[in-house]
């Protein structure tokens, strides 16, 4: 996929996430052999002082491959506000993608410099990161930028919530009225993630739909990968089968039915690395989830990976949310997420629990003794580290953040089962490079 690169500006990096609605392998990676390069900081453009795109890895000298952009790699930078030829457009849709990029951009520059960076300077500090990675997401909504800050060397992230993805989307395709529509829907949803850190299920899913020209979370997908830095080559319908694998989806293409999940195929453009990004529509409730006996074996497996949870409205924390509660306590290789994930009086239990940031209550939104053992913990601990970022619901109480190993087993200090299983679902700092 060689060939003439027209990307003159790239990306700065994104996240979006609340799920008040209900949402919805691979074995486990062996060890990096060596640890990859850090970050690079995005870059600045002359014109506006604002940083222009992100880079997932730091400059080298080799030149980052040529890459042969796609229909979807044009529409995903379209509908990030960054730029892209002006080839297919009318002149009057190609002045209101100009105003739609320069409206975005403030935005944008200020997550960058205030969340991005940071969160992605921390991960490095914080967090091992294994060539191969799978990550897996419950409760994203389509926030893609947060989880691959946190883990920007994966090669493969799964999203799961409850809203429809819908097909891709091109401006070039939509009349003047509908073009309008689509920018101010990606716009709101970009001011409210830049300002808020989240955006609003319900309002979002009041413009989707069938008569709509966004039909589902696909296209935000697709902006969020091109902020970050990807190439996105192309996009796929897929569903779980019968054998609880993910599959593509053999449905019409015309249909929207058919586009309830899709795998985007991304590719890195600074470096040429390939990169899955699955979502999957899926509810994770368990009154849901007993009639489907294919999602709760394939969630058994995906729990197995790392394990991201943030802004998920406390719905582990109620009792109609056991099964995907239980399989990530007894699966997952570790757990990173917010105060709205499980339980800490449950998570203490059988994980040792890093504590981030600052935490005293529960967002207003919520039943105000939710996670009261987490208080008493931040409030009691020696060892609570640093966070340099907001994430989650940023509200008066402080952002945190948790990250959980398994405990050793019994008998682990011995070096026998205990203690490789053990060491299997450890999470150590990645090494300094």
């Amino acid at each position: 996929m060689r060939a003439k690169n027209f990307w003159s500006r790239r990306v700065v990096g994104l996240s979006v996430s609340l799920a008040l609605g209900v949402l919805g392998c691979r074995p486990e990676a062996p060890p990096p052999t060596a640890p990859a390069p850090r970050p690079a900081p995005p870059v600045a453009t002359p014109a506006t002082g604002a940083p222009d795109f992100f880079l997932p890895t730091a400059p080298s000298e080799t030149p980052p491959p040529t890459l042969e952009e796609t229909a979807d790699s044009i529409a995903a930078a379209r509908l990030a506000g960054l730029g892209a030829p002006t080839a297919g457009l009318d002149d009057d849709a190609a002045r209101r993608l100009s105003r739609y990029a320069e409206s975005v951009a403030p935005g944008w520059s200020d997550w960058e410099q205030e969340i991005g960076a940071p969160m992605l300077a921390w991960s490095e500090a914080e967090l091992a990161h294994a060539a191969g990675d799978t990550i897996f997401y419950p409760f994203s909504g389509p926030d893609f930028s947060t989880v691959h800050r946190l883990y920007p060397r994966a090669e493969r992230y799964v999203l799961v919530a409850m809203q429809k993805a819908g097909p891709p989307l091109h401006p070039e395709q939509l009349r003047k009225k509908e073009l309008d529509e689509a920018l101010d829907l990606l716009g709101t949803v970009f001011e409210n993630f830049t300002r808020k850190g989240f955006f609003i299920t319900e309002q979002m899913n009041d413009r989707f739909g069938h008569d709509q020209p966004v039909k589902g979370l696909t296209p935000l997908l697709m902006a969020f990968a091109a902020r970050e830095g990807f190439l996105v080559e192309r996009v796929e319908p897929i569903r779980v089968d019968a054998d609880a694998q993910v599959v593509t989806d053999p449905g019409d293409r015309a249909r929207l039915r058919t586009w309830d999940s899709v795998r985007l195929h991304l590719v890195e453009r600074s470096s040429g690395r390939a990169v899955t990004l699955d979502y999957v529509r899926m509810n994770l409730g368990d009154r849901r989830l007993v009639e489907r006996k294919d999602h709760m074996q394939w969630l058994d497996r995906m729990t197995r990976e790392r394990v991201f949870v943030k802004a998920a409205s406390h719905l582990m924390q109620q009792s109609n949310f056991a099964f995907i509660r239980d399989a990530i306590l007894r699966n997952a290789r570790s757990l990173l997420q917010d105060e709205s994930g499980i339980a800490y009086s449950r998570l203490e239990v059988s994980h040792t629990v890093r504590l981030y940031g600052a935490f005293t209550h529960v967002n207003t939104l919520f039943f105000e003794e939710l996670q009261s053992g987490l208080a008493e913990a931040y409030a009691s601990r020696k060892d609570v580290a640093p966070l340099p970022f907001e994430i989650g619901y940023r509200k008066r109480a402080g952002s945190c953040l948790q990250l959980a190993t398994r405990k050793p087993a019994s008998g682990g200090a011995s070096g026998g089962a205990g203690a490789r299983a053990s060491a299997a679902h450890s999470e150590s700092p990645a090494p300094s490079p």
